[in-house]
Formats: C-alpha cells, sequence, structure tokens
C-alpha cells in the first residue's frame, strides 16, 4: 500500500462536516505516515489515522482520535505499554490509579498524564508497571485459611495448653 492510500473499510455513515456543516461527510482509516524524533535520531512511523472526506467541500482532516493513533504507534514504537494498556493493568488486577501510585512508588499525577495519553513512561518506569502486573496476580490468590472442624470448649483449650510431655522408664527401656 503506498503511502496516504486508503485502506479498505466499510464506509461509515454520513456526518455533519466540520468545515463545511453539510451532511456529507465520512469517515475512513488511511494508513499515515509520519516522523518521530528519539534525541537526535529521527525514524519514521506508521499509524492507521481516522480521516473525515466531505463529498460537499471536497476538504479531508482528520477524527478527533488521530492524534490518539499516533501516540499508539509511538508507543509501540519503543516498546512501551500504551495508555488502554495501562488502564486494563489496572482493571485486571483491581487497582485504582492511587492503588496504583502507592504500590508503585510513581506519583498519581504521572499514572494519570500516562493513561491520558499526554506522557510516554520511560523504560525503566514501564518495566516496573510490568512487573507488578506480574506480581500482582500471583500475590492477589487467596490463601487458604485454616479453620478447625470441631468447636473446643474453653476447657479443653485450657488444658491443651498446660498439656506436659512426660517419659515413663518403662516405656523408655521398651
Amino acid at each position: 500500500m503506498k503511502k496516504g492510500e486508503q485502506q479498505p473499510s466499510a464506509q461509515g455513515p454520513m456526518e455533519d462536516c466540520a468545515l463545511c456543516g453539510e451532511n456529507a461527510a465520512t469517515q475512513h482509516i488511511r494508513t499515515q505516515q509520519f516522523a518521530y524524533r528519539e534525541g537526535t535520531n529521527e525514524v519514521l512511523l506508521n499509524a492507521d489515522i481516522p480521516v473525515i472526506e466531505c463529498a460537499a467541500c471536497g476538504e479531508t482532516y482528520t477524527a478527533e482520535s488521530a492524534e490518539e493513533a499516533q501516540h499508539d504507534a509511538v508507543c509501540r514504537h519503543l516498546e512501551r505499554l500504551t495508555p488502554d494498556e495501562i488502564r486494563a493493568l489496572r482493571d485486571r488486577n483491581g487497582l485504582t490509579q492511587a492503588r496504583l501510585a502507592e504500590l508503585t512508588g510513581i506519583g498519581i499525577a504521572s499514572i494519570k498524564r500516562w493513561e491520558a495519553g499526554n506522557v510516554i513512561q520511560n523504560a525503566a518506569l514501564d518495566a516496573a508497571l510490568r512487573a507488578l502486573d506480574a506480581a500482582h496476580v500471583k500475590v492477589t490468590k487467596p490463601r487458604p485459611v485454616p479453620r478447625f472442624r470441631t468447636t473446643f470448649s474453653q476447657d479443653t483449650l485450657r488444658r491443651a495448653r498446660s498439656f506436659d510431655l512426660r517419659f515413663f522408664p518403662e516405656e523408655v527401656a521398651a
């Protein structure tokens, strides 16, 4: 598929164009190539971007979720959890953002920024999230609680506490 070429997708229902206001706009998915800079290095990444095309005015523009698609592409390139994957990690382990912050020592504001897609976590913090996910599954398994099947009277418990083991000479010789 050539750069900027539309991928085969079902054409969505007509919607109002944000530019001309006519009900002649449809949404498509297009593969977009964009530059991402890591320090002094620049790489070209691909992302499937939602694009809106208007038949009335002929304009084409990106839908609201286009930025999220680019953010996810950068996360995948860096091998980091995406915002949706961080939320899924929390949900899978039954954690709130506050509890995740407490368990990891990461500030809650950072977790909120990661989940909102405002910032991408560094490699060390990404590894901490993944390690917590793996460890938390093991830790949260309920431990069996030992229970007595019989109830003991207070007198029986008192006697059991004062029980003393004694050896009788005839038993030792045998």
